[in-house]
């Protein structure tokens, strides 16, 4: 990371950091949604989590 600030200076890899974390949070967020969909969906919740983890 440091050669990244490196070759593209301190402002623009501050914001490129702030904007990478900000996608990945916004992944993460997505996929909570969708395994809170998916729990409401099925009966059994032990199961779909199990499988989520196995799988």
């Amino acid at each position: 990371m440091p050669a990244a600030f490196k070759h593209t200076g301190l402002i623009p890899g501050c914001i490129g950091t702030a904007l990478v974390g900000v996608i990945a949070t916004h992944c993460v967020h997505i996929l909570v949604i969708l395994i809170t969909v998916l729990l409401a969906d099925f009966k059994n919740k032990e199961v779909i989590i199990f499988r989520l983890h196995v799988n």
